[in-house]
């Protein structure tokens, strides 16, 4: 296929030829067969022969370069140094104003453009989309890119990574991939070493993401149901879980120490009268308006719980007194009656 493009390309410049060689004029050609240029194998390093286009001061031509032995390339020469003017290029000469519009350029300074003619990096791609893979979704919005394929369904493993990675990212240490806005802000997530972090303008953790209906805020705070969390973790809706385990300290074990001061019955009517609630307990007004710590308030119950065993176990204690006290006087009773019982049989 190389060869047939070679000998394509070389009857496409024929005339060409033969009309500057020597800077001669000649009439239109035609050529019905082969055109040779140079005559035998040439094994001399360097160029062979080759097509000279005249016309101004910089090189242009087309011409064989032998590299090494066996080792030869086609080269295209479109100046004589590493001006951005100087380029290559393949476009359309339109019929309906004769005009030439680029379609692909390469530059002398090497930078190459498809639907640019002036590329501003090593590769510009104007006025539509890079598709990469086989089975890749086909599009063709400016500034798209549609890579991988619809198709596979890898899962990298550490044997084979690489191969079953769909975007590969190489770097020293960290790989980052940067979003920036109209304006200046650059949002960017940087990986390696194990980590994933976000990040804005060179500091960590100041960048948002954003989620169905809530939000990962840049003071690590999570919202579900919710965009303005107050906590580390703000859920607007129910939660469901085996199990939720919440750490606390200070449990109020301290309740049953022969020291604690346990408020008298007669204190807590009164306070109860006055607020409406238990002491240390918030309100119901409280409740609705800042929730419950559930450390917290399963502290305080408790604490709760084992006031109310001391009340109970302080009533007990009396009902016991009471009822020996009881006891007593019904036998002090019973043996009083005897007695008057016994002096009124002696009369």
């Amino acid at each position: 296929m190389k060869k047939n493009f070679y000998k394509i390309l070389a009857s496409a410049t024929a005339c060409l030829l033969l009309v500057h060689a020597n800077r001669a004029t000649a009439q239109d050609q035609t050529i019905n067969g082969n055109l040779n240029i140079g005559s035998g194998f040439h094994n001399t390093l360097g160029y062979g022969s080759r097509i000279y286009f005249l016309g101004n001061s910089d090189d242009c031509f087309i011409g064989h370069f032998n590299s090494g032995a066996n080792q030869t390339e086609f080269r295209f020469c479109i100046g004589d140094d590493f001006q951005p003017e100087d380029k290559f290029t393949i476009g359309v000469n339109y019929a309906g104003d004769n005009q030439w519009y680029d379609r692909m350029v390469v530059q002398g300074d090497g930078n190459v453009g498809i639907g640019t003619s002036l590329p501003k990096s090593k590769l510009q791609v104007n006025g539509g989309a890079i598709v990469v893979g086989t089975n890749s979704v086909v599009t063709n919005a400016d500034g798209h890119i549609s890579l991988g394929s619809i198709t596979e369904d890898a899962n990298p493993t550490q044997a084979d990574w690489v191969p079953n990675s769909t975007l590969l990212l190489n770097a020293k240490d960290y790989s980052t991939l940067a979003f920036h806005d109209s304006g200046l802000r650059v949002d960017f997530i940087r990986a390696g070493n194990g980590t994933i972090q976000l990040g804005y303008d060179g500091g960590w953790g100041s960048a948002n993401i954003g989620l169905p209906n809530g939000i990962w805020n840049s003071q690590g705070d999570v919202g579900i149901g919710t965009l303005t969390p107050k906590e580390k973790l703000s859920v607007n809706g129910k939660i469901r879980a085996h199990e939720i385990k919440v750490e606390t300290a200070n449990w109020p074990d301290y309740v049953f120490d022969q020291k604690y001061s346990l408020r008298s019955l007669k204190d807590l009517s009164t306070y109860i009268s006055l607020n409406r609630h238990l002491p240390e307990i918030p309100s119901a007004i409280e409740m609705e308006k800042e929730g419950i710590a559930l450390g917290e308030m399963n502290k305080q119950l408790l604490k709760k719980i084992e006031e109310l065993t001391l009340y109970l176990i302080e009533k007990d204690n009396q009902l016991n007194a009471q009822n020996n006290k009881i006891s007593a006087l019904e036998a002090g009773q019973k043996e009083l009656k005897l007695l008057i019982e016994g002096i009124s049989k002696k009369k």
